[in-house]
């Protein structure tokens, strides 16, 4: 029972989905042709409304590829017509479902745009040398960190690299002349520059690790760790320059948002909002405030 239900259930959305799309065609101009739906090419035309290569991978074709979908797209079109031929599509539920659909495509188009917006304003910030160090001592602390200092030994194996730490033991520390130091670094700009994956485990000097990368092999020795400190400039602007894009692009969008919201006329039916919020359960996620919205 519940499975009939759930495959009427589904029949009926495709239906709302079909009548939909064939309605928008209809107010387009009667009998002309259909625009296609997608963007890709035009496999079939069923009495002149087209069928896209997007129609079938975009799921109305069913799911499925190749002729299965076609032949599955074009019986829907053909039922679609029917239906409304019939003037089903003017029933009460069938209404309700093709707005429900109208509206939810409303959104995803408001979003989509919304966010090409919030993009295009993005990209076109920009930020001088002075700001970014304003920034950065404005927001150095941010950045804080322990810095470390250690040194490295590289090795023929794996194996090699293992037997030496074990020859030095708790007690042994690697020759600084057969051995590279670096540092002061943080433990990211060790991992993400050096790529020295496991200096994490590395918490008290003189601790060891071998690290293997590609055909590289090395022991790892913690040498110091120094008190947080902020990096130097130069190590942190990236990072300063992608908050402070960040930051800048927010603000111009909030901006237009409230430039918009006040030369376009708004008017709210409070006693609806407020019946609306009633009926409606509580909503956790917070929403983005409407710019300019008391």
């Amino acid at each position: 029972m519940r499975c009939r239900m759930q495959i009427a259930f589904a029949a009926a959305t495709a239906l709302a989905l079909a009548l939909a799309c064939g309605r928008d065609a209809e107010h387009a101009g009667a009998r002309a042709p259909a625009a296609p739906s997608g963007t890709g090419q035009t496999v079939a035309r069923v009495d002149g409304e087209l069928i896209t290569a997007d129609d079938l991978r975009g799921g109305f074709g069913g799911g499925i590829g190749g002729r299965a979908a076609l032949e599955n797209a074009i019986t829907r079109r053909l039922y679609a017509r029917e239906a409304k031929r019939r003037e089903l599509d003017a029933t009460p539920d069938v209404r309700a479902q093709i707005g429900a659909v109208r509206r939810e495509a409303a959104l995803r188009e408001d979003v989509i745009l919304e966010t090409a917006l919030e993009s295009e304003l993005a990209q076109q910030v920009t930020v001088g040398e002075e700001e970014l160090r304003e920034q950065y001592e404005k927001t150095k602390d941010r950045y804080t960190e322990p810095r470390l200092r250690i040194r490295r030994a590289r090795f023929a194996s794996a194996e090699a690299a293992r037997a030496e730490d074990e020859r030095l033991g708790p007690d042994g520390h690697l020759d600084p002349a057969a051995s590279e130091e670096i540092g002061p670094a943080s433990r990211n700009e060790l991992m993400q520059k050096q790529q020295l994956l496991g200096i994490m485990r590395l918490q008290q000097p003189g601790q060891r690790i071998v690290v293997e990368r590609e055909n590289e092999f090395w022991l790892v020795e913690l040498v110091e760790v120094l008190p947080p400190a902020p990096p130097p400039f130069e190590q942190a602007r990236a990072r300063v320059e992608e908050e402070l894009r960040a930051q800048k692009a927010g603000q111009a969008f909030a901006k237009l948002g409230q430039e918009l919201r006040a030369k376009a006329q708004v008017e709210i039916d409070e006693a609806a909002l407020k019946n609306d919020a009633a009926s409606q359960p509580p909503v956790n996620a917070p929403l983005r405030p409407s710019p300019g919205a008391p």
